[in-house]
């Protein structure tokens, strides 16, 4: 909620029957997260998938 930052979010779903356990957001400036930006979401998507069965 300020003008400096911006924000992506990825679902954490569980492993076995894909339901929302979580969410994992990341913040940063604008120029480099309110642009579309693959590699940002590639990285998160990563990360969900391996946070999953810890929060299932």
């Amino acid at each position: 909620m300020r003008a400096d930052r911006s924000c992506l979010a990825v679902p954490v779903r569980s492993p076995g029957g894909g339901a929302l356990v979580a969410g994992l957001a990341l913040s940063g400036p604008p120029h480099r997260v309110a642009e579309p930006n693959h590699e940002l979401v590639d990285l998160l998507r990563e990360h969900a998938e391996r946070l999953a069965p810890l929060l299932a």
